[in-house]
């Protein structure tokens, strides 16, 4: 019974410190490409949109992230143009809206 009750403190906790981070294209064009990953880390990794997915302009997608780590996010749209942003996700969540003027 107590090892139970252990799991379920340690699964409650590590929910608590997640959150959601919206990312709302306004940019006019598709978003083929978005990377995600903390800021401490070497290397990108994979397109979380994975390979048959974009994020069409006007549209939005929602990734839940652990809060009060500071995250790198690479956008890149159907013109290879660039968009990039570090943050740290609190509980409450985070929206970024990607326009055109959040080009690099």
């Amino acid at each position: 019974m107590k090892t139970i009750l252990f799991v379920l403190l340690i699964v409650c906790a590590a929910i608590s410190f997640a959150a959601d981070f919206r990312i709302n294209n306004e940019t006019g064009v598709s978003i083929w490409y978005i990377y995600i990953s903390k800021s401490t880390d070497e290397y990108w990794g994979d397109d979380w949109l994975g390979e048959s997915e974009m994020l069409s302009n006007g549209s939005s997608k929602t990734y839940n992230l652990n809060t009060y780590d500071t995250w790198d996010i690479l956008l890149i749209d159907e013109n290879e143009n660039t968009y990039s942003l570090s943050t740290t996700v609190h509980p409450s969540g985070f929206a970024w809206t990607v326009t055109p003027q959040s080009m690099d």
